[in-house]
């Protein structure tokens, strides 16, 4: 994957409600972020995920883990998480079609 990451925790008024019709916000989150103390984060996003699992990207580097959401669950339930629980992402927008095409 020639992606460079940029982990941060997504400002409230970011750019990213601007999403193609048919795209999903992709993020790349440290495995580390998704477990803490009992509660689970990794559930929380696998919950709201376009895939209701981790994307599986095999040049994803060690100890990452990818979600893909729907615009409508980013901005209604993700976004709002990640901020509450101060976990930082990597964001990247993705097409449907793009990723229809790769499989």
């Amino acid at each position: 994957m020639t992606y460079s990451y940029s982990d941060t925790i997504p400002p409230p008024d970011s750019a990213f409600e601007r999403v193609p019709q048919d795209g999903l916000i992709e993020i790349y989150v440290w495995e580390a972020f998704t477990v803490k103390r009992t509660i689970s984060y990794a559930s929380f996003l696998v919950d709201h995920s376009f895939d209701r699992a981790p994307v599986k990207i095999a040049d994803l580097p060690i100890g990452r883990t990818c979600f893909r959401f729907t615009e409508e669950e980013w901005i209604e339930n993700v976004k709002p998480y990640l901020i509450q629980h101060w976990i930082p992402v990597t964001i990247r927008i993705v097409s449907a079609a793009v990723l229809a095409e790769a499989h």
